[in-house]
């Protein structure tokens, strides 16, 4: 009987332990089946001398107790998570967050443009990630099509203030509601940046909810000032005739103007080569991008994507297409994005104009834009 009794109380233990911490299921109920089964070999193998055997209900009624405790545990699991999984402070790029102490996939260091990617350590693919890039203010068409684009659709949205600042919650699905995702991001205008928080867990919308709050209030950003502000990268253009400089009042831009309806912007640069990635090999998601970007109602690829010689030995994409901005007036996009190996960054920079004009003198000032130079910095 002792046996038995002993067999319990590990398995019991076994239960909250998978309740609370990473465990397989299968191997959890395995485990328990096991102990259970010990416990009554032991009790069998030393029962008193001329005792009868134990009975055999005991044996079933253990395992069907167990099992019943497995499914509870798994039931109750993702809770407990959602409420008690220690947080930890990460301190990321003028940026803090409290996080549970899971393994860092990435941990970028630049305060420019990075990401931090913590994975779930019950595996399937789940995890955390903290994303934040130097932009001005956006809105959710931006990040609604993304996700759109990987196959998830939007379930609900809702207002977020993260660290004084107003922003917006996504929850998102994917593969016919049983993944759910929860993002959300806001604009740091001391630090001039985009931030997002995104938690792909097997959770809940409302346990999802739950623990993605835990971890927005802890959230602390501009945390080194205005010393520790990001530096704007922007490429160097010499505009063709007729183009004038507009005024430098948004600092994550430069943009040229030539009458009433033609000019040319290029975005701050981001390190590395995550902005190829985003944009893919493709004009499908371009068409996202410069949807939001120039705040049109349709946009189609007039042009496949080419690549073309640069300045600087630099290899530059050239994507062209037409739009419209919902009113029946049209407009050409001609965007072109490349990566500076000299200084590891990435480039983005479209023009705009009258379906009408002639876009070569424009296009060719483009491709010519300088992204590094004989500086100590590599700039420009």
């Amino acid at each position: 009987m002792a046996g038995l009794a002993i067999a319990a109380l590990g398995a019991a233990g076994l239960v909250m332990r998978y309740a609370f911490l990473p465990m397989g299921g299968g191997a959890a109920t395995g485990l328990l089946i096991g102990m259970v089964v010990g416990g009554y070999r032991m009790w069998a193998n030393n029962r008193p001398a001329g005792s009868s055997s134990p009975p055999v209900f005991a044996l079933v009624a253990g395992i069907v107790t167990l099992a019943l405790m497995s499914i509870g545990a798994v039931w109750v699991r993702p809770s407990l998570r959602a409420r008690y999984v220690p947080l930890v402070t990460r301190t990321l790029p003028s940026l803090s967050v409290d996080l549970p102490d899971w393994f860092a996939e990435k941990l970028d260091k630049q305060p420019e443009a990075g990401s931090a990617k913590f994975a779930d350590p019950d595996g399937g693919g789940r995890f955390l990630e903290v994303r934040w890039n130097v932009s001005n203010p956006t809105d959710s068409s931006m990040f609604v099509s993304i996700y759109r684009s990987l196959g998830a659709s939007l379930v609900s949205s809702r207002p977020a203030t993260v660290g004084g600042h107003p922003g917006e919650t996504l929850f998102m699905a994917a593969q016919g509601g049983s993944k759910l995702s929860c993002i959300t991001y806001w604009h740091c205008p001391e630090d001039r940046r985009v931030i997002q928080v995104a938690c792909f867990l097997d959770m809940s919308i409302a346990d999802l909810t739950l623990f993605h709050q835990r971890i927005l209030s802890t959230v602390k950003c501009h945390t080194l000032g205005k010393a520790g502000r990001p530096k704007v990268n922007l490429p160097k253009f010499d505009p063709p005739a007729g183009f004038y400089a507009m005024a430098q009042s948004n600092p994550v831009i430069s943009a040229f103007v030539r009458g009433d309806q033609e000019y040319v912007v290029f975005t701050v640069a981001t390190p590395g080569k995550e902005l190829e990635a985003a944009l893919g090999p493709d004009g499908s998601r371009r068409i996202t991008v410069m949807k939001a970007e120039c705040s049109l109602a349709t946009l189609e690829e007039k042009q496949p994507v080419q690549q073309v010689q640069g300045a600087l030995g630099h290899s530059r994409s050239l994507w062209l297409g037409v739009g419209s901005d919902g009113t029946g007036g049209k407009v050409r996009i001609a965007l072109v994005n490349w990566h500076c190996d000299r200084r590891d960054l990435s480039f983005l920079g479209y023009h705009v104009s009258d379906p009408g004009q002639s876009i070569d003198q424009a296009v060719r000032a483009m491709l010519n834009a300088r992204c590094h130079g004989t500086g100590p910095d590599g700039a420009p």
